[in-house]
């Protein structure tokens, strides 16, 4: 019977999603955030996938949190942000 690792690699990915989440790149931090996990998952069967997947898993909420409050500032006019995704969606600031 093998014994199955930690797939260093992964674990690096999820950290710096976590990173990524923290300094303020919400979309970035969302997609690493769900390429780890989908990796992670995939391959299950050779590597450990829990490490990655709970530390993903904050990054991925606290991004998604981010980005909506970023949206949410934007939309009601009391808030502006310069991150590139904002400018894509909403144009110029004000």
């Amino acid at each position: 019977m093998t014994e199955r690792k930690i797939y260093v690699p992964a674990v690096i990915a999820a950290v710096l999603a976590l990173a990524t989440g923290l300094f303020g790149l919400p979309l970035e931090s969302i997609l690493l955030s769900l390429g780890v996990i989908i990796f992670s998952i995939a391959k299950r069967r050779k590597y450990r996938p829990l490490i990655p997947v709970i530390i993903t898993v904050p990054a991925l909420l606290l991004s998604v949190a981010f980005l909506a409050f970023l949206i949410y500032g934007e939309t009601t006019g009391i808030a502006s942000s310069s991150y590139w995704l904002m400018r894509l969606i909403f144009g110029e600031m004000r």
